[in-house]
């Protein structure tokens, strides 16, 4: 009898190490996928080059932060990389000069913004 009970809390303690060292896996690889799916987000939305028709028609009537922009002489802007976008140019600005980048630009993906003229739009 008491051989019995020694052996079935023996199995116990053995079950609990092998849970643990298990749910520590479980942890561990959860963390790793997570940090893995993080990296990937942060991949395609900060460090991809868009091109500026496509930014105007994913953000309408936005003031949005651009690094790296690149221009044509002819088109003017073709593209960059998108960091930020929102409806107040203040906030934007405000994000620009937090995040010190070296090559930036802002720029409005709309027309006409009440008596505002876009930079593309000539006046004769």
């Amino acid at each position: 009898m008491r051989f019995t009970g020694f052996l079935f809390f023996f199995i116990l303690v053995i079950l609990k190490i092998l849970l643990k060292s298990w749910f520590r896996q479980l942890k561990i690889s959860i963390f790793v996928i997570k940090k893995t799916l993080k990296e990937k987000i942060m991949k395609t939305t900060t460090k991809e080059y868009t091109s500026w028709e496509a930014i105007q028609k994913l953000y309408p009537d936005s003031f949005v932060l651009l690094e790296n922009p690149v221009y044509d002489p002819l088109r003017g802007l073709t593209g960059g990389i998108f960091i930020y976008k929102n409806k107040s140019r203040t906030k934007v600005f405000e994000k620009d000069i937090a995040m010190q980048l070296p090559y930036a630009t802002i720029k409005y993906t709309g027309g006409i913004r009440g008596n505002r003229v876009n930079e593309n739009v000539l006046i004769l």
